[in-house]
C-alpha cells in the first residue's frame, strides 16, 4: 500500500532488499535508492540516481532535498 520505498544497497549480501526493489518497480512504485560511500552497486542500478552518503545526518539531509 506503500506510495514510495526506500531501499538500502549498502549491504550485497542482504539479497532480499534486491527482490523487494523488483518488485516495487514491478507495481509502478516510487523507489528511493542509498548506499553507504565506498559499497559496490550493480551497474544496472546507477541509473537510478542512488543516493550516497557518509553518514546518518548527511543521507537525512539528502533524503529531505530529494522527497521535499
Amino acid at each position: 500500500r506503500a506510495r514510495f520505498g526506500i531501499y538500502d544497497l549498502s549491504l550485497p549480501q542482504k539479497e532480499e532488499v534486491l527482490l523487494e526493489l523488483g518488485i516495487a518497480l514491478g507495481m509502478g512504485k516510487e523507489i528511493t535508492l542509498i548506499h553507504r560511500k565506498g559499497s559496490s552497486l550493480p551497474e544496472t542500478l546507477k541509473p537510478l540516481d542512488p543516493i550516497e552518503f557518509e553518514n546518518v545526518s548527511g543521507l537525512t539531509e539528502k533524503l529531505r532535498k530529494k522527497l521535499g
